[in-house]
């Protein structure tokens, strides 16, 4: 009986060094490569010496760590955007300025803790910087926008008093075209036949100041815009 891996005459199988195909004693060429068969060695049993066995392969390879992907922070994007809008819509500015920082903040919190799979830091920056310098534009235009509204508002207090003060005067010259020339002595001799009601100065509800006289106009002057 036969083993395998020998000849009947006990001698070893030989293969060709270069691609591993099984040699006949006596052949000098590989029958799959011509290689010289001069230049092999014997082969042991069950072994090909011109081809690798899996764990030599093995052996020949390294195993390196995969590296993980990183995706952009949605907070640092958030930033970005509210930082831009802080800019574009002017009214809302301080509340958009406002979430840019708070979401910039979180945002570079959150990659610091994950770096290795987050990113954005540079987004989430930028929206802090439009956040900060949107927030000093939106305090300048409101403040512009108040002194702007005060001033027209004290110039249509202005008109409105010296018109009321008018209105007296002329109240007055009513009544003493009435009683023969002569001018009313109070306020309470015009109310509420020639005027409404007694005026103020519609600043701060100031009362006026009035010089009566029989024979004369009244000179009325207002502490807040003089006299006319």
């Amino acid at each position: 009986m036969k083993r395998q891996g020998c000849t009947s005459h006990g001698k070893k199988n030989t293969f060709c060094p270069k691609c591993g195909a099984e040699m006949r004693t006596g052949q000098r060429f590989c029958s799959q490569c011509g290689h010289s068969f001069s230049e092999s060695t014997p082969g042991l049993f069950g072994h090909q010496p011109g081809i690798e066995q899996p764990h030599q392969q093995n052996q020949n390879y390294r195993s390196f760590p995969i590296a993980p992907t990183r995706r952009t922070d949605g907070f640092c994007v958030a930033a970005l955007v509210l930082g831009i809008l802080a800019w574009v819509i002017p009214f809302a500015g301080i509340l958009l300025a406002i979430l840019a920082i708070i979401f910039g903040s979180i945002g570079i919190k959150r990659v610091n803790r994950n770096p290795n799979f987050l990113t954005g830091t540079g987004l989430a920056v930028a929206g802090l910087v439009l956040g900060v310098v949107g927030i000093g534009i939106a305090i300048l235009f409101i403040s512009i926008f108040v002194q702007v509204f005060s001033a027209a508002q004290s110039t249509a207090q202005e008109k409105t008093c010296k018109s009321q003060m008018r209105t007296i005067l002329s109240a007055s010259d009513i009544y003493a075209a009435y009683y023969d020339g002569r001018y009313p002595t109070s306020i309470s001799q015009l109310v509420p036949d020639y005027i409404e009601t007694e005026y103020r100065c519609p600043k701060d509800n100031a009362k006026y100041v009035i010089q009566w006289s029989e024979n004369a106009r009244p000179q009325i002057t207002c502490p807040n815009h003089g006299s006319i």
